[in-house]
C-alpha cells in the first residue's frame, strides 16, 4: 500500500500565520501589563522598604528619621548639621538635613538600602546620579532618588505639621514619600496648582495624570491613581479637604492648629520646590 504524504496548501499556511499573528496581537497588551504590573509590585516594595530603614534608624535617633535631630524653634535646632553629613558638600549649612538630598545621604552612609533601592524601576532620567561612598560629592542639586520625600520645614508652626511627622508617629493618615513628579507638563510656574496636569515616571506618552506609589508613616503603601488623598493628617492637624501630594497649599479650616506651613503632604525632590526633574 502506497503512503500518501499532503503538504499544507496556501490557504491553510496563510490560516496558520493568520492564528499565530492573532495570538500575538492578543498575548503582546496581556503580557505588557503584567509586566508593568510586577513593575509597580516591585516599586511599592522599594518605597516601603526606604521608609522601613527611616524608621530602623529613628530608633537610635531620638524617635526621629534622618536629617532631624529635634523639633526646636528655629532650623538650626531641628535639623542635622551639615558638618556631620560626610558626603554632602554643604558642610556650612546648620540646617542641611531639611534637604532631600542631605536625607537620602545619612540613609545611604547609614546603609539602611542600596543606592539602587532608590531608584525606581520606571526610572528613564539620566539625571539619577547614584550615591557613592565619596567625602563631600554631593550637593543639594544632585538628584540621588526616584522618590520624592515630605518637604521640612522648622519653627514652632512646625509643631503641627510635617515637621513632627517626620519620627516615628505610625500615624496611617500621613504621607511621608513616593513617587516623583516630573515637569515637563504645563507651565512650571503653575504646574504646582493644577493637579490635572502633573506627570509621574509612570504616565504614559508623558501624558498626565500622575500615578504612583506612595507610603504613610505606618508603612502602609498604596498604588494612587491621581496626586490627591482624601483623610491626610499632619501633626495635630487633621485636612478637611483633599490633599494634593505636591502643592503647598493650606487647609482652608484655620483653626488652633489649622492652614499653617507643614498642614499637608507636599513632596519634594529638593529644597524649595515640588517640581520634579526630566
Amino acid at each position: 500500500m502506497k503512503s500518501w504524504h499532503h503538504g499544507f496548501s496556501l490557504i491553510e499556511l496563510l490560516v496558520v500565520i493568520g492564528i499565530i499573528a492573532l495570538l500575538i496581537g492578543i498575548l503582546l497588551p496581556v503580557l505588557g501589563i503584567a509586566r508593568k504590573s510586577a513593575r509597580q509590585t516591585q516599586n511599592s516594595t522599594q518605597v516601603r522598604g526606604i521608609h522601613q530603614g527611616f524608621f530602623l534608624f529613628s530608633q537610635g535617633n531620638r524617635g526621629f528619621f534622618p536629617g532631624v535631630d529635634n523639633i526646636g524653634t528655629n532650623n538650626d535646632q531641628s535639623f542635622t548639621d551639615g558638618a556631620t553629613i560626610r558626603t554632602l558638600n554643604n558642610n556650612t549649612d546648620l540646617a542641611a538635613g531639611r534637604s532631600v538630598t542631605a536625607r537620602f545621604c545619612i540613609a545611604f552612609e547609614a546603609n539602611l538600602f542600596t543606592p539602587e533601592y532608590a531608584v525606581s524601576p520606571a526610572e528613564m532620567s539620566d539625571q539619577i546620579k547614584l550615591w557613592e561612598d565619596i567625602t563631600d560629592n554631593y550637593l543639594s542639586g544632585d538628584h540621588l532618588s526616584s522618590y520624592a520625600l515630605s518637604q521640612l520645614t522648622g519653627g514652632q508652626s512646625a509643631r503641627e505639621g510635617r515637621l513632627v511627622e517626620w519620627s516615628d508617629t505610625n500615624n496611617a493618615q500621613a504621607v511621608m514619600m513616593g513617587d516623583r513628579l516630573k515637569s515637563e507638563h504645563g507651565d512650571p510656574s503653575v504646574v504646582m496648582t493644577q493637579p490635572e496636569t502633573f506627570v509621574s515616571i509612570w504616565s504614559s506618552n508623558g501624558a498626565p495624570p500622575w500615578n504612583g506609589s506612595v507610603t504613610f508613616n505606618d508603612n502602609h503603601t498604596e498604588y494612587l491613581p491621581e496626586p490627591v488623598v482624601e483623610n491626610t493628617r499632619y501633626g495635630n492637624h487633621t485636612n478637611t479637604e483633599p490633599d494634593n501630594l505636591f502643592a503647598g497649599q493650606n487647609d482652608p479650616n484655620k483653626g488652633v492648629n489649622g492652614g499653617r506651613i507643614g498642614t499637608n503632604a507636599r513632596l519634594a525632590v529638593g529644597v524649595g520646590s515640588s517640581r520634579g526633574f526630566e
